[in-house]
């Protein structure tokens, strides 16, 4: 029996609406780096959580954005940091925390090609962030993303490190 074309389409398009992605997923860095690699001062460059990004966020800023330090011996300093809340399967910007704490590399997850996994590596934050972004590396440049909630939704802040800044 030859599926029709109407079924096979009905098919394809179920298969497909199961294979979702983080749209991210390709930036993540897959080698473990060192400490002194990942140090520096990372700043807010966008978000998508909402659309448009509320101003403020000061997105764009170098001066005013969210930002985050971190120093190599394992310390961070978090100035700005935006907090949110889902609601009714929306985000909602909330607030925003400034303090500092530890921070370390750790493995974050894995990341697959449909084949092979592999993990991907994330700096883990304690209190007052209290959260793990993964490291990735877009163009060249170093990010940290913190995803919120499905990754496969895209719902995501982006930190990236200030041109020039490195402990390194």
């Amino acid at each position: 029996m030859t599926p029709t074309p109407k079924a096979a389409m009905i098919l394809l398009g179920a298969v497909a609406a199961g294979c979702q992605y983080d749209p991210f997923a390709h930036r993540y860095v897959t080698t473990e780096p060192q400490a002194i690699e990942v140090a520096g001062t990372y700043v807010m460059t966008s978000q998508t959580m909402l659309s448009p990004a509320p101003a403020a966020l000061h997105l764009g800023s170098n001066r005013d954005a969210p930002r985050i330090r971190l120093d190599p011996g394992g310390r961070y300093e978090a100035t700005g940091f935006p907090t949110w809340a889902e609601a009714s399967l929306q985000w909602k910007l909330t607030g925003s925390v400034d303090g500092g704490g530890e921070w370390k590399i750790r493995w974050a997850g894995s990341v697959s090609n449909g084949w092979t996994d592999k993990p991907y590596y994330g700096v883990d934050f304690e209190t007052p962030v209290a959260d793990t972004a993964a490291i990735a590396r877009n163009g060249g440049k170093l990010q940290l993303i913190f995803v919120h909630g499905d990754p496969d939704t895209g719902d995501a802040m982006v930190f990236e490190r200030v041109e020039g800044d490195s402990a390194g």
